[in-house]
């Protein structure tokens, strides 16, 4: 399980990422952050600035 906690993921693409199980509570992102299909960052506690 990662642990992406406060992480700043900023134009990241995270397309091909598996998330399942990863803690991303209050970690950053902006609008051009690549999610992979499917993917809710919102209720995974992604903040968005």
């Amino acid at each position: 399980m990662a642990n992406l906690w406060q992480a700043n993921l900023w134009q990241a693409n995270l397309g091909r990422a598996d998330l399942q199980g990863a803690d991303l509570y209050e970690t950053k992102a902006d609008e051009d952050t690549i999610w992979p299909d499917g993917f809710d960052p919102e209720a995974a506690g992604v903040i968005f600035a």
